[in-house]
């Protein structure tokens, strides 16, 4: 069940008391109120959901939105956010208001405040 990885270090978790791989979807525990979330514990993974603040490893995002977003790696896609702090983002037809990261990449997306090191722009606006 705890397989190493290539580099010989265990890619399995433990999410609410069953070991999950890295391969395996990881659901965003959202209370019951729907106004806050937890921390997930590898990735969030939302689809056509609004939520209020994500804190992951790696967060992909189709058609949802969210309060405050901070991750390693973010995708949005047909997304919005307010407040993004990352240091690899993503964006596809997604809008976030404000943007901080090492390396940014807009697609058909508009950014009111970004702050990046490394920036790529197609069809945007920022």
């Amino acid at each position: 069940m705890n397989q190493p990885n290539e580099n010989g270090a265990s890619s399995d978790v433990e999410h609410g008391g069953q070991v999950v791989s890295d391969t395996d979807h990881v659901p965003p525990r959202i209370d019951s109120s729907r106004h806050g979330m937890q921390s997930a514990i590898e990735r969030s993974v939302l689809k056509g959901d609004d939520v209020g603040d994500v804190k992951a490893v790696h967060v992909n995002m189709e058609r949802s939105g969210a309060e405050q977003i901070e991750a390693q790696r973010v995708t949005l896609d047909h997304s919005g956010v307010r407040s993004l702090t990352t240091e690899s983002a993503e964006l596809i037809n997604s809008s976030a208001l404000r943007l901080n990261a090492d390396k940014a990449a807009f697609d058909k997306s508009s950014v009111f405040l970004a702050n990046a090191r490394e920036t790529r722009i197609e069809h945007s606006k920022v």
